[in-house]
């Protein structure tokens, strides 16, 4: 592509594919993503989820970032488009299904990544170790043919509808917003106590 068209192809991802505030100061976009992939390895991938959470059962975004730590790592995935994470061929290959389905490719190839390596995961109990062995995992894929397939295969645990996700989304964009409308009356009480 020549530079303008990179411009547009950029230009359509962000506006078109990928959530409102993904890449702007608060990064919301970006948070509620997290969180709802964390949600998804909750209902899906409990002994992962064990090996995330610390113990919490529940995922909760709020100012404090209730976020298991290893979405430091899985946000990156997201942002990036798993460029720089997967081996090329295989991002081909997400780009593409990515441009014909959606965002909802982006959490079935987390979840077959995690999936995949869940034996791994689980025998691990330190949870710096944890972070370091999720953040390598997919630079050992290199076989984008079985990732792919492994993405693709009905076994209705990663059936994943973008209504599904979007559903998700607004959910947690909501508890966000009532977080922030509680917080700002809070301050205010604190400024004006006569109210």
């Amino acid at each position: 592509m020549n530079e303008e068209q990179s411009f547009w192809t950029l230009s359509v991802i962000i506006q078109n594919f990928l959530p409102e505030g993904m890449y702007d100061v608060t990064m919301e976009g970006a948070n509620i993503d997290q969180a709802v992939l964390m949600i998804l390895v909750m209902e899906r991938l409990p002994i992962i989820w064990t090996k995330f959470s610390n113990g919490a059962t529940s995922v909760e975004l709020d100012e404090g970032s209730g976020l298991p730590t290893v979405t430091l790592v899985t946000s990156h995935w997201f942002l990036t488009l798993f460029i720089n994470i997967l081996p090329v061929e295989s991002i081909l290959r997400v780009w593409d299904c990515f441009f014909y389905e959606g965002r909802k490719i982006l959490f079935r190839v987390a979840l077959t990544i995690l999936r995949q390596h869940e034996a791994e995961i689980a025998k691990i109990d330190d949870p710096v170790e944890v972070f370091q062995v999720v953040q390598n995992i997919p630079k050992r894929l290199i076989d984008c043919h079985k990732l792919m397939e492994a993405c693709f295969k009905r076994m209705g645990s990663f059936d994943l509808t973008t209504k599904e996700i979007d559903r998700r989304y607004d959910q947690f964009r909501a508890k966000r917003k009532i977080a922030r409308v509680a917080a700002q009356a809070s301050r205010s009480a604190l400024r004006d106590p006569k109210k």
